[in-house]
């Protein structure tokens, strides 16, 4: 592997060890930080028997990481990387640990006061992740978004570069974990939902996979319209389109969108980071889909 790994003080605990918290756990264990974990029902008992182990290429590996039963300890960061249907259970189990700095790595689309009003004020580092996987026989199969697609995304409710964001920028550069630091992060995340929701219900509309979904081009041409008029109302209602990228949706016609969308579909990239997640996390897509057009119709009655 060439060379000794170096060693940070930062005590780091991982919250909800699915596919996306052991991604998260292997590059920051694997760039020398003391990471612990915490997990329930049957991914504890893979993490018990065995450890985390991940796929590289066409080996089984293991990562060194410490298995916890709660969140009792001192740590520098907690990540929060659960379901949002689990994100009120895991604060109410969190509110008492003495960590000040919760990094939830969780869809959002109601605002953060609901959270903060559980944890207290000031520990939430609202988050999202560039990560995406499964863990199939208690393997790790997946990884890091690449940076073009999405990068893990962080800042304060507020926006400010305050110490604490510069510290969780410094693990995230040690750890070559692609991120951007976001002054808005509600908008961030409305928009993300505003793609991220009908990307999935196209897989569930397809009737099939990622593949099948792609090749519909009626479909395609569906999925496209319904991220822009999204899009287009959130601008409308006030919210900043983010990441910059996202105005592409906006700005770009719609045959090339279309084209570039069944594309995406068809690729690995699309059964990791859409398919897989689709169909794993369908109560947690249907959630999100009933929360975001609930949001939506509120912003376009005050319109």
């Amino acid at each position: 592997m060439g060379g000794a790994v170096m060693r940070y003080k930062e005590r780091l605990l991982i919250f909800g060890c699915g596919a996306v918290g052991s991604i998260y756990a292997k590059s920051l264990s694997l760039a020398g930080y003391p990471v612990s974990v915490y997990a329930r029902g049957q991914r504890l008992s893979e993490l018990s028997k065995r450890g985390l182990l991940y796929r590289e290429g066409n080996r089984t590996l293991r990562c060194p990481v410490r298995l916890v039963k709660d969140s009792a300890g001192s740590y520098d960061f907690i990540f929060v990387t659960v379901r949002r249907e689990r994100a009120e259970e895991a604060f109410r189990q969190l509110a008492d640990s003495e960590c000040k700095n919760i990094v939830s790595m969780i869809n959002n689309l109601d605002g953060y006061e609901g959270w903060e009003k559980i944890l207290g004020r000031g520990r939430l580092i609202p988050a999202f992740p560039g990560a995406g996987g499964s863990i199939e026989g208690g393997v790790l199969y997946g990884g890091l978004t690449p940076s073009f697609l999405q990068k893990t995304s962080f800042g304060e409710i507020g926006g400010e570069r305050t110490a604490r964001i510069y510290a969780l920028k410094r693990i995230f550069l040690r750890s070559h974990i692609p991120f951007a630091i976001c002054p808005r992060m509600y908008d961030w995340q409305l928009c993300h939902l505003a793609m991220v929701v009908p990307l999935g219900d196209a897989i569930y509309e397809g009737g099939g996979n990622h593949i099948d979904a792609g090749r519909n081009r009626a479909l395609m041409k569906r999925t496209v319209r319904r991220i822009r008029s999204n899009l287009w109302l959130l601008k409308k209602s006030g919210i900043r389109i983010l990441p910059g990228e996202m105005k592409l949706f906006l700005h770009l016609p719609e045959p090339a969108l279309s084209a570039a969308l069944s594309a995406f579909y068809c690729s690995e990239s699309g059964e990791r980071f859409i398919y897989r997640h689709a169909e794993k996390a369908r109560a947690e897509m249907e959630l999100l889909h009933r929360e975001l057009y609930r949001i939506l119709k509120k912003r376009r009655e005050v319109q």
